[in-house]
């Protein structure tokens, strides 16, 4: 990485936090959607999918461009592919190989 690695770090983090309060958020509503139980979106569902699109977008974009160059050059295969199984377990998606 580089000048300013902890500002970016701490600015990640935070985003995790918020990301994970408006996912709660969204990830309600659209389970009411799926039961066809839910009404439309109210201001407040559409801001919170505002903000998790916008903040998402611009949290993925530093991921890769800054995180996972640099992680790809410190670690190896093994390291690399247990990040991958984390990051996929932290989102209840399966992994490829499971």
């Amino acid at each position: 990485m580089g000048d300013g690695d902890d500002a970016v770090l701490e600015t990640l983090e935070s985003d995790h936090r918020v990301l994970d309060v408006l996912w709660a958020e969204l990830r309600d509503w659209l389970l009411q959607v799926k039961a066809a139980q839910a009404l439309p979106a109210s201001a407040l569902i559409a801001n919170a999918a505002q903000r998790f699109s916008a903040l998402h977008a611009a949290h993925i974009a530093i991921e890769n461009t800054r995180i996972f160059p640099a992680a790809q050059a410190r670690m190896n295969a093994a390291q690399i592919t247990a990040m991958g199984q984390d990051m996929a377990a932290r989102r209840g998606v399966r992994w490829p190989s499971d």
